[in-house]
C-alpha cells in the first residue's frame, strides 16, 4: 500500500524551510472498544462495566442519536454524528495508529506532533467522580503507552477534570509521573444555579452556569495553577461551548460555528480578569482549535476597556461630577416643549442617589499599570491554536490592526483525523498558502508553524523537546528567541 497522497506537495514545502514544523494539535482517534477491555484489565470488570453504561461511551459508540422531537424536550443539540474519515481508509488509519502516523510524517512536512484525545475530551464530564477517577487515570496511561514508542515525533496528551482544584491536582500529578509532558484541562465545568437548585432541584441540571476558573468560581484554582508551575505543564484547553440555551436541536453546522471560540473567549476572559497571568508568570496557555479571531477581538477589548474603565478613566462617568444646575439650565433651553413642561421630573430623576464609583475597578486582579501592560500579560502568554485553512491567522499576524503593533501568538494545528480535514496531507500545504496568497510573510509562517507552539511548551520547560527531532532548531531558537530571522 502506497502511503502517499498530496503528501508529497507537503514535503517538498517542508524541505524548503529553515526550520521544523510542529503540530501543536493534532489527534488520536481512540479505538474505544480497545480502551473499554484496556479499562477491564488494569481498572477491573466492575468498573468497565459502569463505564460502558454511561453517557460519553454511548455518545462514542452508539450509531444513531434521539430525534429531533426527542432533543427539543430537553433541548438537547444535534450531535456530530459523521465525524471521522471514511473515505480515506489511510487517513482513518494514521489517526488512529500512532506507529503509522510516526512513519508518515516525514511525507506529511510534519516534524512533532502532539496528539490531543478525540473522545476522551469527554470522560472529564462523567458525573460519578469515583468513575471518573478511574477511567481518567486509565486513559492517560492507555494514551501515554500507544505513543511511547515514538518519543521523537509525537506526544501523547493527558485529559484532566477541573471539577474542583484537588481532583484536578491530583490527576495533574498522576500524568507527570507517569511521563506525561503535554496536559489538557478541561475548559470549563457546568454548575448548578443555587437559587433553581434550592427551588427546583429535580431540574436544577437543565439550569447550570458555566464556572471558567478565573473569576466568579466556588473555588480559588490557583493551587491548579500552581502545580503546573512545579510541574513545567503548559495548562492547554480543547472544548466547545456548553451553552444550552445557544444550541440548535437540529443543525449541527449551527452548534458548531463559533462554539470553540466561544468556549475559549470565556476562559481567556477569565483567567486574564482574574489575574492568573499575572501571578503566575512562568506559565503559558494554550487554547485548541478554536481560530485566531476572538483572541484579536479580545486583546483589542481588553485594551478598550481598560483606558475607559479602569477607576481613573470612570471620573467621566462617576455620578458625584455630574453638574445638576448645568444640565438643567441646557435642558431648559435646548429641551423640547413637553420636556421642558415636565421639568421637575426631570430634576427629580438626576437628583436621586446615584451608587458611587466602586473601590476597585474590574482589573484590580491584574491592576496593568497602562495599556502596554495589558496587552503583555496577554500576548506573551495566551497561544491559539488554529487550523491549517483558517484565514484568521492573517489577523493575529497584522500588526497595523492589533493593539500596540502586537502579533497575536497564533499556532499550527493540523486536526489530523477529525472531518474538516479531508487529506492529511494537505494540512502543510493549505498553511502555506497564507504564505503563497500574500496573507502573511515567511517568517511570520515561521512563528506560526514553529515558534509559538514550541514556546507555548517551551517556555515552561525548556527541557520539553529534548531527545525530539527539533530538539537541535528549538535550543537555537531559545537561545536567540524572536530576535531570529
Amino acid at each position: 500500500m502506497t502511503t502517499a497522497t498530496h503528501a508529497s506537495r507537503a514535503a517538498k514545502i517542508r524541505e524548503g524551510l529553515d526550520h521544523p514544523i510542529v503540530d501543536g494539535d493534532g489527534h488520536i482517534l481512540e479505538l474505544t472498544t480497545v480502551f473499554l477491555e484496556y479499562l477491564r484489565e488494569t481498572a477491573g470488570a466492575a468498573v468497565a462495566d459502569r463505564f460502558e453504561a454511561s453517557a460519553p461511551y454511548a455518545r462514542w459508540s452508539e450509531p444513531w442519536r434521539p430525534d429531533v422531537e426527542t432533543r427539543r424536550r430537553t433541548w438537547t443539540g444535534q450531535a456530530n454524528l459523521w465525524g471521522w474519515p471514511t473515505l480515506n481508509t489511510l487517513d482513518r488509519a494514521t489517526a488512529t495508529l500512532p506507529r503509522l502516523y510516526a512513519s508518515r510524517m516525514d511525507d506529511l512536512g510534519i516534524d512533532f506532533s502532539i496528539l490531543y484525545p478525540s473522545a476522551g475530551l469527554f470522560i472529564v464530564n462523567l458525573p460519578d467522580a469515583d468513575l471518573r477517577e478511574e477511567v481518567v487515570r486509565a486513559y492517560n496511561r492507555w494514551v501515554l503507552e500507544l505513543s511511547r514508542p515514538f518519543p521523537d515525533r509525537l506526544a501523547a496528551v493527558a485529559t484532566i477534570p477541573m471539577h474542583t482544584p484537588d481532583e484536578a491536582v491530583r490527576h495533574l500529578r498522576d500524568a507527570a509521573a507517569l511521563g506525561h509532558k503535554v496536559v489538557c484541562l478541561q475548559g470549563y465545568v457546568a454548575r448548578p444555579i443555587g437559587d433553581v437548585a434550592e427551588r427546583a432541584p429535580a431540574v436544577a441540571e437543565l439550569a447550570t452556569r458555566l464556572d471558567y476558573f478565573g473569576i466568579d468560581s466556588e473555588y480559588d484554582y490557583d493551587p491548579v495553577w500552581a502545580t503546573c508551575a512545579e510541574l513545567r505543564l503548559s495548562p492547554t484547553f480543547h472544548s466547545g461551548s456548553g451553552l444550552r440555551a445557544g444550541r440548535s436541536v437540529s443543525n449541527y453546522t449551527y452548534n458548531h460555528v463559533g462554539s470553540i471560540a466561544q468556549a475559549q473567549e470565556g476562559l481567556a476572559k477569565a483567567l486574564f480578569l482574574g489575574g492568573v497571568t499575572r501571578r503566575f508568570p512562568q506559565l503559558n496557555f494554550g487554547f485548541l482549535e478554536c481560530g485566531a479571531a476572538w483572541a484579536c477581538s479580545l486583546l483589542s477589548d481588553l485594551v478598550g476597556h481598560f483606558q475607559k474603565r479602569s477607576l481613573e478613566a470612570m471620573a467621566y462617568v462617576d455620578p458625584a461630577k455630574l453638574d445638576l444646575p448645568a444640565l438643567m439650565s441646557l435642558i431648559e433651553e435646548y429641551g423640547d416643549d413637553f420636556t421642558v413642561r415636565h421639568l421637575d421630573r426631570a430634576r427629580a430623576f438626576y437628583d436621586r442617589p446615584f451608587e458611587p464609583l466602586p473601590d476597585r475597578d474590574d482589573f484590580w486582579l491584574v491592576h496593568p499599570r497602562d495599556a502596554a501592560e495589558v496587552i503583555s500579560l496577554f500576548v506573551p502568554r495566551f497561544y491559539i491554536g488554529c487550523e491549517a485553512d483558517d484565514p484568521s491567522v492573517a489577523w493575529a499576524f497584522n500588526t497595523k490592526v492589533n493593539p500596540g503593533g502586537s502579533k497575536v501568538r497564533a499556532m499550527f494545528g493540523s486536526d489530523v483525523g477529525h472531518w474538516d480535514v479531508t487529506d492529511v496531507g494537505d494540512v502543510v500545504v493549505e498553511a502555506w498558502e497564507l504564505v503563497e496568497d500574500g496573507l502573511i510573510t515567511e517568517g511570520d509562517f515561521r512563528e506560526f508553524a514553529f515558534w509559538n507552539p514550541v514556546e507555548l511548551h517551551a517556555g515552561t520547560n525548556p527541557d520539553f523537546f529534548a531527545g525530539t527531532r527539533v530538539e537541535a532548531d528549538v535550543a537555537r531558537f531559545l537561545t536567540t528567541g524572536r530576535t531570529a530571522t
